[in-house]
């Protein structure tokens, strides 16, 4: 199983299966899912169809990625994310893909190379809470 469970949170470091989300499906009181590097697509996918889309209060993070450049492509495969933080990666591209988050309403960036917030013209026009920081934005 390539996730860590802590009190209401749950990290996914790896694969995971279909026993695994229904398992994750039973933890009370979680709060947030959160990714450090790539995962595969049909975990991302297990994750969109079997938490996110049923339980829409809990946040999805995706932070560090260590040293590596972090592509939000993988985003299309999470598209009933409704609360996204993205935390202290040096680096981002694909940004756009925020767009494709119909739902979202509470997005968090803090990328330490951020030079263009462009994005924000594209992502849902119902947003209700938006955070960013950076330490060296332009």
């Amino acid at each position: 199983m390539g996730i860590r469970v802590t009190t209401n949170r749950v990290h996914v470091t790896a694969e995971i299966t279909p026993k695994d989300v229904r398992e994750l499906d039973k933890i009370v009181n979680l709060k947030y899912i959160q990714i450090g590097n790539y995962i595969n697509n049909e975990s991302l996918k297990l994750i969109d169809d079997y938490i996110m889309d049923r339980n829409q209060d809990i946040q999805f993070r995706i932070f560090s990625f260590d040293k590596t450049i972090c592509n939000l492509k993988f985003l299309e495969y999470i598209k009933h994310i409704k609360n996204i933080s993205i935390d202290t990666l040096k680096s981002v591209e694909g940004l756009d893909y925020l767009a494709m988050l119909e739902g979202l309403e509470n997005l968090n960036v803090s990328i330490l190379d951020l030079d263009d917030i462009q994005f924000l013209n594209k992502v849902n026009l119902n947003l209700k809470k938006l955070g960013l920081s950076t330490a060296n934005s332009k």
